[in-house]
């Protein structure tokens, strides 16, 4: 039931068949022959089409073969009457394709395989097993193989298809990364009216996680690295991208005062390669609540004469509401 047919002229026996590729079924198989009287001729009969045969027999064995139609004829003549190890190989012809998550065709400026460079992307290729590695322009690296729509490893590859997808990972970078502050407009009269003495402030750290076209990555984790350039207090906080790519942490109690080397990491993923972006805010220059006390714009001031305002409307409110109950109350004693 072999998928290909050993018919026997002149053989005295053949035996151990192996399938040397076990996840390229028939692809390369192994046997061994042993002649008749110095004698072997016989048959090979094969059921499918591959793009080459290749045969592999000792060089010190006076055996020949032809291929034709399908058929390898094997002949020999004063062959030495021991066992005699024979391969047959499909030859295929892949053409390996770079693309990204896009499914953009990437160009392969370079394919190493097996550690031999090839100029081709369409190699001829013995089934086997193979190390691919390819070497693609800048902003991509090789992320994964794919064959017959199934990812098979990062850089190991059986040779049993016509066609290898390589899947590139894009590049990714963190834009705009910087510290804000949780200042509010009751924060701002605090510090107008000098309410604010030993109050910690709290503040966030974010930023934008785009690829190499400008698109957001999205339902990603970052991690912040931040380190008190001062007391030398380092401590990791971790967020992650939403739909635009955008991040923040959760408030974080950093001193206004002090200076901070703020590094976020992007681990990458199977899509995207790693990225990192470090800034550095020294003290309140960088970490001044917003808004700014200086430079305000004029609805500030505006915000604060209305609150004034408002606040004395209602005092007067009161004053006249009590007032009012006072006299009332008197008026009450004079009927008794």
């Amino acid at each position: 039931n072999y998928p290909r047919v050993l018919r026997t002229s002149i053989l005295k026996r053949l035996f151990n068949i192996t399938d040397l590729v076990p996840r390229a079924p028939y692809g390369r198989i192994k046997f061994f022959v042993r002649p008749l009287n110095g004698r072997l001729y016989f048959v090979y009969n094969i059921s499918h089409k591959p793009y080459k045969i290749k045969v592999i027999v000792p060089p010190d064995v006076n055996l020949t073969y032809t291929i034709q139609d399908g058929i390898i004829i094997f002949n020999g003549t004063n062959v030495p009457d021991t066992d005699i190890p024979i391969e047959i190989v499909d030859v295929l012809k892949v053409l390996f394709v770079a693309r990204d998550y896009l499914g953009n065709i990437i160009q392969i400026r370079k394919l190493v395989i097996n550690g031999t460079e090839y100029t081709t992307t369409e190699p001829e290729l013995d089934v086997g097993y193979y190390i691919v590695k390819s070497v693609l322009p800048e902003g991509y690296d090789q992320g994964y193989l794919i064959v017959n729509n199934k990812r098979v490893g990062k850089y190991e590859l059986v040779v049993n298809s016509s066609q290898v997808i390589i899947h590139a990972r894009v590049a990714s970078f963190i834009k705009g990364l910087k510290v804000t502050s949780t200042a509010s407009f009751l924060s701002f009269l605090k510090k107008l009216l000098k309410l604010n003495a030993g109050e910690v402030s709290y503040y966030f750290v974010e930023g934008y996680l785009r690829d190499l076209y400008g698109y957001p990555i999205l339902c990603q984790r970052v991690y912040i690295n931040i380190t008190n350039l001062d007391t030398g207090q380092t401590f990791i906080v971790e967020t992650e991208t939403d739909v635009s790519g955008h991040f923040k942490t959760e408030p974080l109690p950093l001193s206004p005062y002090s200076s901070y080397n703020i590094t976020a990491y992007y681990l990458g993923s199977d899509d995207f390669i790693p990225c990192e972006e470090t800034i550095e805010v020294k003290g309140e220059e960088a970490l001044a609540p917003t808004p700014a006390p200086t430079g305000m714009p004029w609805h500030y001031y505006l915000a604060v004469i209305l609150s004034v305002v408002a606040v004395i409307l209602v005092g007067l409110y009161v004053y006249k509401g009590m007032k009012k109950a006072i006299i009332e109350h008197k008026k009450y004693w004079v009927r008794l």
